[in-house]
């Protein structure tokens, strides 16, 4: 790139003059921190490259500034070389002991096996929730490995109140404390979406207005739903809704 001044004396515009100038004021710079590098390397003179095993002169290596002595580790000659530094081999994937479809069916057999043997419902024997300190049947909580009972420590309902309420306090509504067994006896169990029984173990406490509309955790707000309804009415308000069902 000439960086003779009179390159500029065709340019009028003021902005495009500046601009020229800025490129010329890095090009120089970059010249000259070339010419020191290797005014450095003239200076230490050489350097042993592992690469080749060779002692060459430092101008042979490339420009490294975070370096001692400002060059590449390597000479310019085995940094180009293509496989120079060659990545380990992968591990082989050890081959398959059988057919796919009956290893899945023996993994199958084999859970099934397993949790005849450690079925957490087996016993009839009552649970104590760890949130509202009642004794409730097992099937009222859901399974958990990592327990020694193989079950939660709180009930269903416990679970999901905890649920609702920090999705609320997520969206910054305001929470009431609503126990699920008074919305279900309050709606004697009944879906307010389709107008059919729900199940007792399992069963959504929905927000009639939505958490996400502006809705509030309140006995006001929530009512019984299958758990297809609400996964359908989704965050859909409830005057949207209604026409839907009968």
């Amino acid at each position: 790139m000439p960086l003779d001044s009179h390159a500029l004396s065709h340019i009028t515009d003021p902005d495009e003059r500046e601009a020229m100038l800025s490129v010329i004021r890095v090009e120089v710079a970059r010249r000259r921190r070339r010419a020191i590098a290797d005014q450095d390397a003239e200076r230490v003179a050489e350097k042993r490259c592992p690469g080749c095993e060779t002692t060459k002169p430092l101008t042979d290596f490339g420009i490294a500034a975070s370096r001692p002595d400002g060059r590449q580790g390597y000479c310019r000659p085995c940094r180009s070389r293509v496989g120079l530094f060659p990545r380990p081999p992968r591990p082989s994937r050890p081959p398959r002991p059988m057919d796919p479809s009956e290893e899945g069916r023996l993994y199958r057999e084999r859970n099934r096996t397993f949790w005849a043997e450690h079925d957490p419902y087996a016993s009839s024997a009552p649970k104590r929730c760890s949130t509202c300190k009642l004794e409730r049947p097992r099937r009222d909580f859901t399974t958990n490995g990592s327990n020694p009972d193989g079950l939660h420590r709180e009930c269903r309902a416990c679970n999901a109140n905890r649920t609702a309420v920090r999705r609320a306090q997520i969206r910054g509504a305001w929470v009431e404390d609503v126990d699920r067994t008074v919305v279900w006896k309050r709606d004697q169990g009944v879906c307010y979406l389709c107008g059919r029984a729900a199940d007792p173990q399992q069963w959504d406490l929905d927000h009639v207005h939505p958490l996400s509309k502006g809705g509030e955790h309140s006995y006001a707000n929530v009512a019984v739903t299958h758990p297809s309804c609400n996964r359908s009415k989704n965050g859909t308000p409830w005057p949207e809704v209604e026409s839907f069902y009968p």
